[in-house]
Protein backbone atom coordinates (compact mmCIF):
# COMPACT_ATOMS: atom_id res chain seq x y z
CA UNK A 1 0.00 0.00 0.00
CA UNK A 2 1.41 3.41 -0.90
CA UNK A 3 0.07 6.94 -0.93
CA UNK A 4 0.70 10.21 -2.70
CA UNK A 5 4.14 10.76 -4.15
CA UNK A 6 5.31 7.40 -2.71
CA UNK A 7 3.72 5.87 -5.82
CA UNK A 8 6.53 7.29 -7.95
CA UNK A 9 9.23 5.45 -5.97
CA UNK A 10 10.62 2.34 -7.60
CA UNK A 11 9.38 -0.73 -5.72
CA UNK A 12 8.04 1.59 -3.01
CA UNK A 13 5.05 -0.66 -2.44
CA UNK A 14 7.24 -3.50 -1.17
CA UNK A 15 7.98 -1.56 2.02
CA UNK A 16 4.28 -1.79 3.00
CA UNK A 17 3.39 -5.41 2.23
CA UNK A 18 -0.14 -6.32 3.34
CA UNK A 19 -0.32 -9.93 2.12
CA UNK A 20 1.65 -12.63 0.29
CA UNK A 21 -1.24 -14.91 -0.65
CA UNK A 22 -3.26 -15.33 -3.81
CA UNK A 23 -6.50 -14.35 -2.07
CA UNK A 24 -6.34 -10.96 -0.38
CA UNK A 25 -7.91 -10.82 3.08
CA UNK A 26 -7.06 -7.38 4.43
CA UNK A 27 -8.88 -5.39 7.10
CA UNK A 28 -8.85 -1.74 6.04
CA UNK A 29 -7.77 0.36 9.01
CA UNK A 30 -6.14 3.33 7.29
CA UNK A 31 -6.20 7.05 7.89
CA UNK A 32 -8.35 9.13 5.58
CA UNK A 33 -6.85 9.50 2.11
CA UNK A 34 -6.33 8.00 -1.33
CA UNK A 35 -4.21 4.84 -1.47
CA UNK A 36 -2.83 2.65 -4.24
CA UNK A 37 -2.90 -1.11 -3.77
CA UNK A 38 -0.49 -2.97 -6.02
CA UNK A 39 -0.80 -6.67 -6.88
CA UNK A 40 2.26 -8.61 -8.05
CA UNK A 41 2.40 -12.12 -9.44
CA UNK A 42 5.67 -13.97 -10.12
CA UNK A 43 6.15 -17.13 -12.17
CA UNK A 44 7.63 -19.97 -10.12
CA UNK A 45 9.45 -21.32 -13.19
CA UNK A 46 11.23 -18.25 -14.64
CA UNK A 47 10.72 -15.47 -12.03
CA UNK A 48 8.84 -13.33 -14.60
CA UNK A 49 6.67 -10.79 -12.76
CA UNK A 50 3.69 -8.63 -13.61
CA UNK A 51 1.90 -6.00 -11.54
CA UNK A 52 -1.46 -4.30 -11.60
CA UNK A 53 -3.00 -1.74 -9.25
CA UNK A 54 -6.22 -0.31 -7.91
CA UNK A 55 -7.15 2.85 -6.00
CA UNK A 56 -8.62 2.68 -2.51
CA UNK A 57 -10.18 5.81 -0.97
CA UNK A 58 -10.95 5.93 2.74
CA UNK A 59 -12.97 8.63 4.45
CA UNK A 60 -15.06 9.54 7.46
CA UNK A 61 -18.03 11.86 7.83
CA UNK A 62 -15.65 14.76 8.53
CA UNK A 63 -12.88 14.16 5.99
CA UNK A 64 -14.53 15.51 2.85
CA UNK A 65 -17.03 18.26 2.08
CA UNK A 66 -17.91 21.89 2.72
CA UNK A 67 -17.06 23.30 6.15
CA UNK A 68 -19.41 26.22 6.86
CA UNK A 69 -18.40 28.93 9.34
CA UNK A 70 -21.44 30.71 10.74
CA UNK A 71 -22.45 33.23 13.37
CA UNK A 72 -25.10 32.09 15.83
CA UNK A 73 -28.08 34.15 16.97
CA UNK A 74 -26.08 34.97 20.12
CA UNK A 75 -23.12 36.29 18.12
CA UNK A 76 -20.84 33.29 18.70
CA UNK A 77 -18.94 31.03 16.29
CA UNK A 78 -20.26 27.70 15.04
CA UNK A 79 -19.47 25.30 12.16
CA UNK A 80 -21.69 23.09 10.00
CA UNK A 81 -20.48 20.48 7.49
CA UNK A 82 -22.13 19.60 4.17
CA UNK A 83 -20.94 16.14 3.13
CA UNK A 84 -20.57 15.03 -0.53
CA UNK A 85 -23.79 13.01 -0.31
CA UNK A 86 -25.77 16.14 0.62
CA UNK A 87 -26.10 15.50 4.37
CA UNK A 88 -25.75 18.56 6.61
CA UNK A 89 -24.04 17.99 9.97
CA UNK A 90 -25.00 20.94 12.17
CA UNK A 91 -23.33 22.41 15.23
CA UNK A 92 -19.91 20.74 15.16
CA UNK A 93 -18.46 23.05 17.82
CA UNK A 94 -21.27 22.34 20.27
CA UNK A 95 -20.87 18.61 19.65
CA UNK A 96 -17.07 18.65 20.01
CA UNK A 97 -16.42 21.43 22.54
CA UNK A 98 -19.74 21.43 24.37
CA UNK A 99 -20.73 24.91 23.14
CA UNK A 100 -20.10 27.29 20.23
CA UNK A 101 -16.78 29.16 20.31
CA UNK A 102 -17.18 32.50 22.10
CA UNK A 103 -16.95 35.65 20.00
CA UNK A 104 -18.01 36.53 16.48
CA UNK A 105 -16.55 34.47 13.61
CA UNK A 106 -13.28 35.70 12.14
CA UNK A 107 -12.05 33.06 9.70
CA UNK A 108 -12.01 29.39 8.68
CA UNK A 109 -9.02 27.72 7.04
CA UNK A 110 -7.67 24.29 6.06
CA UNK A 111 -4.26 22.66 6.06
CA UNK A 112 -3.12 19.35 4.61
CA UNK A 113 -0.26 17.23 5.98
CA UNK A 114 -0.10 19.39 9.11
CA UNK A 115 2.16 18.12 11.90
CA UNK A 116 0.94 17.40 15.46
CA UNK A 117 1.54 15.02 18.36
CA UNK A 118 -0.81 12.09 17.93
CA UNK A 119 -2.38 11.46 21.36
CA UNK A 120 -2.92 7.80 20.48
CA UNK A 121 0.82 7.06 20.65
CA UNK A 122 2.46 10.40 21.62
CA UNK A 123 4.42 10.43 18.36
CA UNK A 124 4.80 13.15 15.77
CA UNK A 125 2.40 12.63 12.86
CA UNK A 126 0.67 14.54 10.09
CA UNK A 127 -2.98 14.98 9.28
CA UNK A 128 -5.54 17.26 7.61
CA UNK A 129 -6.90 20.02 9.84
CA UNK A 130 -9.67 22.59 9.91
CA UNK A 131 -8.96 25.79 11.87
CA UNK A 132 -11.81 27.86 13.34
CA UNK A 133 -11.15 31.46 14.40
CA UNK A 134 -13.30 33.83 16.40
CA UNK A 135 -12.39 37.26 17.65
CA UNK A 136 -11.69 35.73 21.07
CA UNK A 137 -9.98 32.39 20.38
CA UNK A 138 -9.22 29.69 17.84
CA UNK A 139 -9.36 25.91 17.73
CA UNK A 140 -7.84 23.41 15.28
CA UNK A 141 -9.23 19.92 14.62
CA UNK A 142 -8.11 16.71 12.94
CA UNK A 143 -10.65 16.26 10.15
CA UNK A 144 -10.64 12.51 10.39
CA UNK A 145 -12.56 12.55 13.68
CA UNK A 146 -12.69 16.24 14.84
CA UNK A 147 -10.13 15.63 17.58
CA UNK A 148 -8.87 19.01 18.81
CA UNK A 149 -5.19 19.41 17.94
CA UNK A 150 -4.39 23.06 18.82
CA UNK A 151 -5.86 26.17 20.41
CA UNK A 152 -4.60 29.48 21.80
CA UNK A 153 -3.01 27.77 24.78
CA UNK A 154 -1.25 24.90 22.97
CA UNK A 155 -0.09 26.25 19.58
CA UNK A 156 3.10 27.90 20.91
CA UNK A 157 6.10 26.38 22.66
CA UNK A 158 6.28 29.17 25.23
CA UNK A 159 2.56 29.26 26.03
CA UNK A 160 -0.22 31.76 25.66
CA UNK A 161 0.02 35.45 24.86
CA UNK A 162 -3.40 36.73 26.07
CA UNK A 163 -3.22 39.74 23.74
CA UNK A 164 -2.42 37.76 20.58
CA UNK A 165 -5.17 37.18 18.00
CA UNK A 166 -4.67 34.52 15.35
CA UNK A 167 -6.31 35.15 11.98
CA UNK A 168 -5.28 32.23 9.76
CA UNK A 169 -3.33 28.98 9.60
CA UNK A 170 -2.76 27.73 6.07
CA UNK A 171 -0.44 25.76 3.82
CA UNK A 172 1.25 27.39 0.82
CA UNK A 173 4.17 26.52 -1.45
CA UNK A 174 6.60 27.30 1.39
CA UNK A 175 4.99 25.20 4.14
CA UNK A 176 2.61 25.99 7.01
CA UNK A 177 1.93 29.67 7.74
CA UNK A 178 0.34 31.03 10.92
CA UNK A 179 -0.58 34.72 10.96
CA UNK A 180 -1.52 36.69 14.06
CA UNK A 181 -1.48 40.15 15.58
CA UNK A 182 2.15 39.46 16.60
CA UNK A 183 3.44 38.45 13.18
CA UNK A 184 3.87 35.52 10.78
CA UNK A 185 5.11 32.11 11.94
CA UNK A 186 6.49 29.43 9.61
CA UNK A 187 6.95 25.68 9.98
CA UNK A 188 7.39 22.79 7.58
CA UNK A 189 4.70 20.36 6.53
CA UNK A 190 4.86 16.71 7.49
CA UNK A 191 5.31 14.90 10.79
CA UNK A 192 6.35 17.60 13.27
CA UNK A 193 5.01 18.79 16.62
CA UNK A 194 3.09 21.50 14.73
CA UNK A 195 3.86 24.04 17.44
CA UNK A 196 5.38 27.44 16.74
CA UNK A 197 8.10 29.52 18.37
CA UNK A 198 9.01 33.08 17.47
CA UNK A 199 7.51 34.87 14.44
CA UNK A 200 9.73 35.07 11.36
CA UNK A 201 8.16 38.45 10.54
CA UNK A 202 6.77 40.88 13.13
CA UNK A 203 3.67 43.02 12.66
CA UNK A 204 -0.10 42.79 12.82
CA UNK A 205 -1.26 40.20 10.27
CA UNK A 206 -4.42 39.21 12.13
CA UNK A 207 -6.44 40.39 9.14
CA UNK A 208 -6.48 37.09 7.29
CA UNK A 209 -6.08 38.47 3.75
CA UNK A 210 -3.15 36.31 2.63
CA UNK A 211 -2.55 35.17 -0.94
CA UNK A 212 0.40 32.97 -1.89
CA UNK A 213 1.06 32.48 -5.58
CA UNK A 214 2.38 29.27 -7.06
CA UNK A 215 5.99 30.34 -7.52
CA UNK A 216 6.59 30.68 -3.81
CA UNK A 217 8.88 33.24 -2.20
CA UNK A 218 8.50 35.99 -4.82
CA UNK A 219 4.73 35.72 -4.88
CA UNK A 220 3.30 35.92 -1.40
CA UNK A 221 1.11 38.81 -0.29
CA UNK A 222 -0.53 39.75 2.99
CA UNK A 223 -2.30 42.81 4.33
CA UNK A 224 -0.33 44.46 7.15
CA UNK A 225 -2.71 46.09 9.62
CA UNK A 226 0.03 48.24 11.19
CA UNK A 227 1.19 49.79 7.92
CA UNK A 228 -2.13 49.61 6.00
CA UNK A 229 -0.43 48.19 2.90
CA UNK A 230 0.63 45.03 1.07
CA UNK A 231 3.61 43.24 2.58
CA UNK A 232 5.58 40.13 1.76
CA UNK A 233 5.07 37.94 4.82
CA UNK A 234 8.15 35.93 3.86
CA UNK A 235 10.59 38.84 3.62
CA UNK A 236 8.72 41.22 5.93
CA UNK A 237 8.99 44.09 3.44
CA UNK A 238 6.31 46.27 1.80
CA UNK A 239 5.52 46.15 -1.90
CA UNK A 240 6.06 49.39 -3.78
CA UNK A 241 3.09 51.00 -5.55
CA UNK A 242 1.53 54.45 -5.87
CA UNK A 243 -2.02 55.11 -4.73
CA UNK A 244 -4.42 57.23 -6.80
CA UNK A 245 -5.72 60.55 -5.52
CA UNK A 246 -8.41 60.27 -2.87
CA UNK A 247 -6.74 57.36 -1.11
CA UNK A 248 -4.32 57.78 1.80
CA UNK A 249 -2.29 54.81 3.01
CA UNK A 250 -2.96 55.32 6.72
CA UNK A 251 -6.71 55.28 6.03
CA UNK A 252 -6.73 52.09 3.97
CA UNK A 253 -8.57 48.91 4.88
CA UNK A 254 -8.61 45.66 2.93
CA UNK A 255 -12.16 44.82 1.80
CA UNK A 256 -11.47 41.55 -0.03
CA UNK A 257 -8.71 39.59 -1.75
CA UNK A 258 -8.24 36.51 -3.90
CA UNK A 259 -5.80 34.74 -6.17
CA UNK A 260 -6.26 33.67 -9.77
CA UNK A 261 -4.55 31.26 -12.16
CA UNK A 262 -5.79 31.68 -15.73
CA UNK A 263 -3.88 31.09 -18.96
CA UNK A 264 -0.73 30.10 -17.03
CA UNK A 265 -0.71 33.54 -15.37
CA UNK A 266 -0.75 33.58 -11.57
CA UNK A 267 -2.05 36.76 -9.90
CA UNK A 268 -3.42 38.04 -6.61
CA UNK A 269 -5.71 41.02 -6.15
CA UNK A 270 -6.66 43.17 -3.16
CA UNK A 271 -9.64 45.52 -3.01
CA UNK A 272 -8.79 48.38 -0.63
CA UNK A 273 -10.89 51.28 0.64
CA UNK A 274 -10.05 54.63 2.20
CA UNK A 275 -12.22 54.73 5.33
CA UNK A 276 -12.27 58.54 5.21
CA UNK A 277 -13.28 59.16 1.58
CA UNK A 278 -14.83 55.71 0.87
CA UNK A 279 -12.82 55.63 -2.36
CA UNK A 280 -11.67 52.21 -3.54
CA UNK A 281 -8.77 50.89 -5.60
CA UNK A 282 -7.75 47.45 -6.84
CA UNK A 283 -4.19 46.24 -6.21
CA UNK A 284 -3.15 43.47 -8.62
CA UNK A 285 0.00 41.59 -7.69
CA UNK A 286 2.25 39.19 -9.55
CA UNK A 287 5.97 39.98 -9.67
CA UNK A 288 4.98 43.63 -9.18
CA UNK A 289 1.86 45.44 -7.97
CA UNK A 290 -0.40 47.36 -10.36
CA UNK A 291 -2.99 49.83 -9.05
CA UNK A 292 -6.41 50.27 -10.68
CA UNK A 293 -8.31 53.44 -9.73
CA UNK A 294 -11.96 52.33 -9.69
CA UNK A 295 -14.77 54.50 -11.01
CA UNK A 296 -16.72 55.72 -7.98
CA UNK A 297 -19.98 54.73 -9.69
CA UNK A 298 -18.88 51.20 -10.56
CA UNK A 299 -20.48 48.20 -8.91
CA UNK A 300 -17.12 46.99 -7.59
CA UNK A 301 -16.56 50.37 -5.92
CA UNK A 302 -19.92 50.09 -4.17
CA UNK A 303 -20.34 46.35 -3.60
CA UNK A 304 -20.91 45.16 -0.04
CA UNK A 305 -19.88 41.57 -0.90
CA UNK A 306 -16.84 40.83 -3.09
CA UNK A 307 -15.22 37.51 -4.05
CA UNK A 308 -12.89 36.15 -6.71
CA UNK A 309 -12.77 33.28 -9.17
CA UNK A 310 -9.70 31.14 -8.65
CA UNK A 311 -9.37 29.61 -12.12
CA UNK A 312 -10.83 29.70 -15.63
CA UNK A 313 -11.54 33.46 -15.80
CA UNK A 314 -10.05 36.70 -14.47
CA UNK A 315 -13.34 37.67 -12.83
CA UNK A 316 -14.36 39.30 -9.54
CA UNK A 317 -17.90 38.88 -8.20
CA UNK A 318 -19.37 42.16 -6.93
CA UNK A 319 -22.71 42.03 -5.10
CA UNK A 320 -24.28 45.49 -5.33
CA UNK A 321 -27.89 46.09 -4.27
CA UNK A 322 -28.37 42.30 -3.98
CA UNK A 323 -27.36 41.77 -7.61
CA UNK A 324 -24.19 39.94 -8.76
CA UNK A 325 -22.03 41.78 -11.30
CA UNK A 326 -18.79 40.61 -12.90
CA UNK A 327 -15.59 42.66 -13.08
CA UNK A 328 -12.79 41.47 -15.39
CA UNK A 329 -9.60 42.69 -13.72
CA UNK A 330 -7.42 41.88 -16.75
CA UNK A 331 -9.61 43.88 -19.14
CA UNK A 332 -10.62 46.45 -16.49
CA UNK A 333 -14.23 45.98 -17.61
CA UNK A 334 -17.42 45.50 -15.63
CA UNK A 335 -20.66 43.89 -16.75
CA UNK A 336 -23.48 46.35 -17.22
CA UNK A 337 -26.13 43.77 -16.32
CA UNK A 338 -26.18 41.38 -13.34
CA UNK A 339 -25.91 37.65 -13.85
CA UNK A 340 -28.84 35.36 -13.06
CA UNK A 341 -28.26 32.29 -10.93
CA UNK A 342 -30.53 29.32 -11.77
CA UNK A 343 -32.65 28.22 -8.85
CA UNK A 344 -31.94 31.29 -6.68
CA UNK A 345 -35.22 33.08 -5.84
CA UNK A 346 -35.08 36.81 -6.53
CA UNK A 347 -36.52 37.69 -3.13
CA UNK A 348 -33.68 36.17 -1.10
CA UNK A 349 -30.90 38.38 0.28
CA UNK A 350 -27.38 37.31 -0.72
CA UNK A 351 -25.05 37.31 2.28
CA UNK A 352 -21.98 35.40 1.04
CA UNK A 353 -20.39 34.21 -2.22
CA UNK A 354 -17.28 32.14 -2.84
CA UNK A 355 -15.55 30.06 -5.53
CA UNK A 356 -14.36 26.86 -3.88
CA UNK A 357 -12.10 24.73 -6.04
CA UNK A 358 -9.46 22.04 -5.77
CA UNK A 359 -7.10 21.54 -8.71
CA UNK A 360 -5.13 18.28 -8.50
CA UNK A 361 -2.21 17.88 -10.91
CA UNK A 362 -0.64 14.61 -12.03
CA UNK A 363 2.63 13.40 -10.50
CA UNK A 364 4.69 15.56 -12.86
CA UNK A 365 2.49 18.64 -12.71
CA UNK A 366 1.73 18.44 -16.42
CA UNK A 367 -2.04 18.05 -16.49
CA UNK A 368 -5.11 18.33 -14.27
CA UNK A 369 -6.54 15.13 -12.80
CA UNK A 370 -10.17 15.90 -13.57
CA UNK A 371 -11.72 13.11 -11.49
CA UNK A 372 -10.03 14.46 -8.35
CA UNK A 373 -10.56 18.17 -9.04
CA UNK A 374 -13.66 20.24 -8.27
CA UNK A 375 -14.92 23.74 -9.02
CA UNK A 376 -17.94 25.14 -7.16
CA UNK A 377 -19.71 28.47 -6.78
CA UNK A 378 -21.13 28.85 -3.27
CA UNK A 379 -23.90 31.38 -2.61
CA UNK A 380 -25.49 31.90 0.79
CA UNK A 381 -28.66 33.84 1.50
CA UNK A 382 -30.16 34.67 4.85
CA UNK A 383 -33.41 35.62 6.47
CA UNK A 384 -34.44 36.23 10.04
CA UNK A 385 -34.62 32.47 10.62
CA UNK A 386 -31.25 31.32 9.24
CA UNK A 387 -29.32 30.71 6.04
CA UNK A 388 -29.71 28.84 2.77
CA UNK A 389 -26.63 27.56 0.97
CA UNK A 390 -26.65 27.03 -2.80
CA UNK A 391 -23.89 24.85 -4.30
CA UNK A 392 -23.33 25.16 -8.07
CA UNK A 393 -20.98 22.74 -9.82
CA UNK A 394 -21.35 23.51 -13.54
CA UNK A 395 -19.54 26.80 -14.15
CA UNK A 396 -18.76 28.47 -17.46
CA UNK A 397 -16.41 31.38 -16.96
CA UNK A 398 -17.43 31.43 -13.30
CA UNK A 399 -21.18 31.56 -14.07
CA UNK A 400 -23.43 28.55 -13.33
CA UNK A 401 -25.28 27.13 -16.33
CA UNK A 402 -27.54 24.72 -14.43
CA UNK A 403 -29.56 24.35 -11.26
CA UNK A 404 -27.65 24.06 -7.95
CA UNK A 405 -26.32 20.61 -7.13
CA UNK A 406 -27.27 21.10 -3.47
CA UNK A 407 -29.47 23.47 -1.47
CA UNK A 408 -29.37 23.20 2.32
CA UNK A 409 -30.50 25.43 5.15
CA UNK A 410 -29.80 25.88 8.83
CA UNK A 411 -29.75 28.45 11.60
CA UNK A 412 -27.25 31.30 11.77
CA UNK A 413 -25.48 33.46 9.21
CA UNK A 414 -22.76 32.15 6.87
CA UNK A 415 -19.36 33.87 7.15
CA UNK A 416 -17.07 31.48 5.23
CA UNK A 417 -17.11 28.16 3.38
CA UNK A 418 -14.08 25.93 2.71
CA UNK A 419 -14.03 22.72 0.67
CA UNK A 420 -11.92 19.87 2.09
CA UNK A 421 -10.69 17.26 -0.40
CA UNK A 422 -9.75 13.64 0.17
CA UNK A 423 -6.84 13.92 -2.23
CA UNK A 424 -4.50 15.88 0.04
CA UNK A 425 -1.54 13.63 -0.77
CA UNK A 426 -1.77 14.83 -4.39
CA UNK A 427 -1.31 18.49 -3.38
CA UNK A 428 2.45 18.85 -3.71
CA UNK A 429 5.13 21.16 -5.00
CA UNK A 430 4.56 20.17 -8.64
CA UNK A 431 0.93 21.24 -8.31
CA UNK A 432 1.92 24.63 -6.94
CA UNK A 433 4.62 25.49 -9.41
CA UNK A 434 3.02 24.32 -12.66
CA UNK A 435 -0.71 24.38 -12.05
CA UNK A 436 -1.30 27.40 -9.85
CA UNK A 437 -2.37 27.36 -6.23
CA UNK A 438 -4.37 24.12 -5.84
CA UNK A 439 -7.11 25.58 -3.61
CA UNK A 440 -8.17 29.00 -2.28
CA UNK A 441 -6.63 30.26 0.96
CA UNK A 442 -9.56 32.51 1.85
CA UNK A 443 -12.05 35.04 0.54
Amino acid sequence: VSTGTDNSLEDGFRTNKIADTKELDYEVNLSTGSYTILFEVTSITNDYSRTTSMTLTTSTSFSNGFYILKETANGDTEVDLLTPDGFLIEGLMENVLGAPISGTPLNLSLTYNHGYINPDNQEMAQTNMVHVFSQNEFHSFRTEDMLETFNNETIKFEGTDPDETFGVILEDANGILCASSNGVYRLSTGATSGRIGLPSVSGDYSNFHYQGLSYGLMGDFAWNEDEHCLYSPYFGTPYEYELPSGLTQNNLECVASSQNFTGFTDQAWYLVEDNSTNRRALLIGSMNVEVVDLDEDSHLANADIVAGIGRDATIIYAVDDNQIYLYNFNEREESSEPITLPGLPSGETISYISNQYVCIMDDWGMSVVEEQSVNYLIVATESGEGYKLYVYDNLVGGVPDSQPAEVVESSGSVKAVRYLTLYASSIGMFGYFSGGTPYPFGD
